[in-house]
């Protein structure tokens, strides 16, 4: 394990919290003067725990100075179930810790109520420990009120799948997602350590994972980040058998990028040409994002092939791809539709009329 997380299960970089360490040691050596709370203490450790919150209920009343001591060791224990009876003696490590899930997360939000920073040892010993996806987020987020230099650290070796400090839940794509939109929320789209855990998510992942990666980030707000995206999508989707996902990511990706610029286009294999073919000739969807992303970021004086858009328009009888095409003609050359369509047509009126308010602007600057 890493520095950070090595040094806060050692405790050293965080104080010393009211806790027992006996009892985190040895939960099974656990002594009570009431026969009653131990019988509870028990009962948390059966091989199908049952009605977990009335045995926290009443640990707390009898066990109050200690309750916390008692939740740690709990949430931190990774043994076997103290008992097993008849058909339950054969029960898995990992069907064990699915039984006792409503278990841990009620303790988990009992430990939420206190405000003690030390107990962000806790925390990190579960994330070192667990990787459950709804039980690591749960986790980051009372770490985060505890400590949040110490979250974040933990939130990117779980975004961060190869990080070489990787921490368990880092195997589960819902838990990648999660911690990537929690570092999203708390420390924004420009921080350094949240743009390496989102290019992690765009360029590593699934489709799914790419595109939620896609769908935290602002427009204009990680352009780089996204045009590299985009550009990968955009050969993706010129293929014959194409997925959902990838026309998904590409209509994410256009929506999110802020502008297209000639650098962008260089670093990116020729990004700006290939949205101009899939503009003429792409697919239903891949078109109309291309166009809505030309029409509203092409860099003035970057050739547009006018004419071929034109007679695409004219032989396309997708209404939804005419609409498409005209309307990053309207916004780029609004001459090439006034050739081409009759008077009568919306489109030229369009044009005419914007064509008209252009040449009213440069004559009154």
């Amino acid at each position: 394990m890493g520095s950070v997380l090595g040094i806060l299960l050692l405790g050293g970089s965080v104080g010393v919290a009211a806790l027992d360490e006996g009892v985190i040691a040895d939960p099974r050596g656990v002594t009570f003067r009431d026969r009653r709370a131990e019988q509870h203490w028990q009962a948390l450790f059966e091989p199908y725990p049952t009605h977990p919150l009335r045995h926290l209920v009443a640990l707390q009343l009898r066990e109050g100075d200690r309750f916390d001591s008692l939740l740690a060791a709990r949430l931190l224990y990774r043994g076997e179930p103290w008992t097993r009876r008849g058909d339950e003696s054969g029960v898995t490590q990992s069907e064990w810790r699915r039984r006792c899930q409503p278990l841990l997360v009620a303790a988990l939000r009992e430990l939420r109520l206190r405000d003690d920073p030390a107990l962000a040892r806790v925390d990190i010993g579960l994330l070192a420990l667990d990787g459950d996806a709804e039980l690591t987020i749960a986790v980051l987020v009372d770490l985060y009120r505890r400590n949040p230099e110490f979250a974040k650290a933990g939130a990117m070796r779980v975004a961060v799948p190869d990080h070489p400090e990787a921490l368990p839940a880092a195997r589960s794509e819902e838990a990648r997602r999660l911690a990537r939109g929690l570092m999203v929320d708390h420390w924004g789209v420009a921080d350094a350590d949240v743009q390496r855990a989102l290019a992690s998510g765009l360029t590593r992942g699934a489709p799914r994972e790419r595109n939620a990666a896609l769908a935290l980030i602002e427009r204009g707000s990680a352009d780089p980040l996204v045009a590299a995206s985009l550009a990968q999508l955009v050969i993706a989707v010129k293929k014959a058998a194409v997925s959902s996902a990838d026309l998904d990511g590409l209509a994410l990706a256009c929506g999110r990028l802020g502008a297209l610029s000639a650098e962008a286009a260089e670093s990116t294999a020729g990004l700006i040409p290939n949205l101009i073919e899939l503009a003429i000739s792409g697919r239903r969807e891949a078109l109309s994002a291309a166009c809505a992303l030309l029409a509203r970021t092409l860099p003035a004086g970057f050739p547009l092939p006018t004419e071929r858009l034109a007679a695409a328009l004219a032989a396309d009888p997708d209404v939804h791809c005419q609409h498409a095409r005209a309307n990053l003609l309207l916004r780029r050359s609004p001459a090439t539709l006034i050739d081409h369509f009759s008077a009568s047509d919306p489109w030229r009126q369009l044009a005419e009329h914007r064509a008209a308010l252009a040449r009213w602007t440069q004559a009154n600057p």
